[in-house]
């Protein structure tokens, strides 16, 4: 979990300089397990799912997390191609 927060630092640090607002939540598990979780637990929330590249094991991953968000999602789901 450190290497993940220690750059999710630099990324708020670089945000909050140029006055963007932003938040974020480091998280460890099950992908689709969290991803129905987190967004059911903040009023009004959506999903949006995309990916750029890849190669055939993570676009097969990326497919089946997607097709159990958009069926089990308790909240909107897009999916952006």
């Amino acid at each position: 979990m450190g290497r993940a927060e220690k750059f999710l630092q630099s990324v708020l640090k670089k945000l909050t300089d140029q006055g963007v607002a932003f938040s974020h939540e480091v998280h460890f598990g099950h992908a689709s397990e969290l991803l129905c979780e987190i967004p059911s637990n903040i009023p009004g929330s959506a999903s949006v799912i995309a990916r750029t590249g890849g190669n055939a094991l993570t676009n097969g991953f990326l497919c089946s997390l997607v097709m159990t968000l958009v069926q089990a999602s308790p909240v909107p789901v897009t999916v952006a191609p």
